[in-house]
């Protein structure tokens, strides 16, 4: 399934993260955890063309692979929704499904070897969603390579409309907004090549 996304993102310190909580403690029965396996080459293929490639996994027996194209404003996302074999299969044995993803990155991308696609580092997020006017907020605690952080997302119809919701939601709350374009992929990628000694990449995707 193809759509595109359109997010804005700000960071929030953990003290932030709480103070939503504490002013909508009713949010807490709606925590969720997804883990999403990043996946490049060896030769890193992926994060120097337009694309990134995930898998996510939920707590609701949900699993999905992903990859996003980047676009002039948001990006282009294909979801491939995968079954309890396929997720298996992945997960011990690195096996990625055929499908609508491969099939993208073959006719598009005939340079990206499809064999040498692996998983290279995860990131586990504990997530509440909030659905407001033109948009959805997800409210995240982040963790990867030992590493913690907080943000807030928000999806609309467009980048302004993401940024005001997401804006006039942290002002409302009183917890200080700082603009985030570093994604979760972006930061997960760069605490992995610290802990394993490679150079730094340079793509935001």
């Amino acid at each position: 399934m193809k759509e595109v996304e359109i997010e804005a993102k700000a960071f929030i310190e953990e003290d932030g993260y709480k103070t939503i909580f504490l002013n909508h403690p009713e949010l807490k029965n709606h925590i969720y955890t997804q883990a999403n396996y990043y996946i490049d080459t060896p030769d890193e293929d992926l994060r120097k063309s337009p694309l990134s490639m995930r898998v996510r996994t939920k707590s609701n027996n949900f699993q999905e692979l992903t990859i996003k194209e980047d676009l002039k404003e948001g990006k282009l996302e294909i979801n491939q929704p995968m079954s309890s074999e396929e997720l298996v299969l992945f997960l011990e044995k690195g096996i990625i499904p055929e499908g609508e993803v491969l099939s993208y990155i073959r006719n598009k991308y005939t340079s990206i070897s499809i064999k040498d696609l692996k998983v290279f580092t995860k990131l586990i997020t504990d997530r509440c969603d909030i659905k407001v006017s033109n948009g959805l907020l997800s409210i995240d605690k982040n963790e990867f390579s030992g590493i913690t952080d907080f943000e807030v997302e928000c999806e609309s119809d467009s980048m302004e409309h993401a940024k005001v919701i997401l804006f006039t939601f942290l002002e409302k709350e009183k917890v200080p907004y700082i603009e985030n374009h570093k994604s979760k992929l972006y930061r997960a990628r760069q605490a992995f090549i610290s802990q394993n000694g490679r150079n730094n990449p340079h793509s935001n995707s």
